[in-house]
């Protein structure tokens, strides 16, 4: 009897611990084809609080026994696509996500598409603007509900024809705020980045501005604002400098 106890809780130990090291493969190869949308870091590797939200979510619906496709999709659902690293991945779950909205459906579209790009700007200029262009591609009316930016040396303005938003920064639109654009319909959006802010340094400048809206295929779209940082008065000065020395003999 003692010696069938025994083998009774090896068995029950051993299947335990079967069950834990299964699970773990499971969530690392969920986490493999995953990544962090705002910082584009492996979501494996990344511990910034939107990644950890994730690890979060996940847990939540393995614990409740979600099939593993089922994990991908819902994540895409709530995190928005760009959370899935996977190519192959991700265009199945946006042609799923199409399908299931229909072809009446807003549709969010940035151009440029990907980057917002400055180019270089000198330092010493203060404050540099520039428009880029939204529009709404899809067949039903587009409601923009929020505009926020990852670092406040950034901040953005929606213009449509004469009525020009407040500069959303970090925080976001206020509570309540909403623009809407007919199917076809465009606006601007302009971007300002403060070059005195403590945050903006020499050299290559990244920042993300997401907008959420109703379209539910993307209803949080980022696109990256990117400029190179130089510094011409310290350029000026060093060459001034330099012809100061006087002719050599």
């Amino acid at each position: 009897m003692i010696r069938w106890l025994g083998a009774l809780f090896i068995y029950a130990y051993l299947g335990f611990f079967s069950q834990v090291a299964l699970a773990q493969d499971i969530k690392a190869e969920i986490y493999s084809k995953l990544k962090n949308p705002r910082c584009n870091m492996a979501l494996s590797e990344c511990n910034c609080p939107e990644a950890k939200e994730i690890k979060g979510y996940i847990a939540g619906l393995l614990d409740a026994g979600t099939a593993k496709d089922d994990i991908f999709y819902k994540v895409a659902k709530k995190f928005t696509l760009k959370a899935i690293s996977d190519n192959g991945l991700k265009l199945d779950i946006e042609n799923k996500l199409i399908q299931e909205a229909g072809e009446n459906r807003p549709q969010i579209a940035l151009e440029p598409k990907d980057y917002f790009d400055f180019g270089s700007i000198d330092k010493n200029q203060g404050e540099v603007r520039k428009v880029f262009k939204l529009y709404n591609r899809g067949k039903a009316d587009l409601v923009i509900r929020n505009i926020r930016v990852s670092c406040s040396c950034v901040s953005v303005s929606l213009i449509k024809v004469n009525e020009k938003s407040p500069y959303f920064g970090v925080n976001g639109a206020p509570e309540g705020w909403r623009a809407e654009l007919k199917p076809n319909e465009g606006a601007d959006l302009e971007v300002v980045i403060d070059l005195n802010h403590k945050s903006v340094r020499e050299g290559d400048l990244l920042r993300e501005i997401m907008i959420s809206s109703n379209d539910p295929v993307n209803p949080e779209s980022s696109v990256t604002v990117k400029a190179k940082v130089i510094d011409k008065g310290a350029s000026s000065g060093q060459h001034a400098q330099g012809n100061s020395e006087g002719p050599r003999l």
